[in-house]
């Protein structure tokens, strides 16, 4: 089998308020794929509420980066997790 290369740069979570679906649910999908890993990029947090409707809030923060930390954790060893922005 040909060494895995490939990576999905574009993913959000429920936090951005316009996509469904867990960091691990695209993880296993990015497995059976074949991809090297995934890189899950929600829309970050701005100050003074700037399009609050497509981007997680401030207070989400923390709980973006467990959900991709816990992510990671879980496919150590068969698919790169990443935390983007």
């Amino acid at each position: 089998m040909p060494p895995r290369l490939y990576f999905d740069s574009h993913m959000h979570t429920p936090l951005c308020k316009h996509a469904y679906g867990e960091p691990e649910a695209y993880a296993k999908h990015g497995l059976e794929m074949g991809l090297k890993g995934i890189i899950v990029t929600c829309h970050s947090p701005m100050p003074r509420g700037f399009w609050p409707g497509v981007r997680m809030g401030m207070d989400e923060f923390d709980e973006y980066v467990k959900i991709v930390n816990r992510a990671t954790d879980s496919f150590k060893g068969q698919l790169e997790v990443r935390l983007g922005m």
